[in-house]
């Protein structure tokens, strides 16, 4: 099992698990009062279209947590920088999770053209 922890300080941080239960994360790189939230998840999560979709959606709700704390919902331009803290921590952990499913998943759901 894989951790990271979405973090406004370190974007995400990704850990081995030395058990099943445990969780390691550089303690070192986070600030004491950034919000965070840890996301868990087995390699094989992210190896199927299912198992990415809900990774991913668990991804996002994580980015949204962390920075709806940050930058409260509004119409002003905290609304607009929560949105960038949002698609930058969702952005940063799919790139290190590093799966081809899950990187499809994201991108159809922000809206990515394939290249080509």
């Amino acid at each position: 099992m894989k951790t990271f922890v979405t973090t406004a300080a370190a974007t995400a941080i990704f850990a081995a698990l030395a058990g099943a239960g445990s969780a390691l994360a550089d303690e070192s790189t986070e600030s004491a009062d950034a919000p965070s939230e840890v996301v868990k998840y087995h390699s094989s999560d992210a190896t199927t279209a299912g198992g990415a979709e809900r990774l991913y959606s668990r991804i996002h709700a994580a980015a949204w947590h962390v920075c709806s704390d940050m930058f409260p919902a509004n119409n002003g331009p905290d609304a607009l920088e929560g949105l960038r803290c949002i698609r930058t921590l969702t952005d940063d952990a799919v790139k290190q999770v590093n799966s081809p499913q899950l990187t499809e998943v994201y991108e159809q759901r922000e809206g990515y053209a394939p290249p080509g």
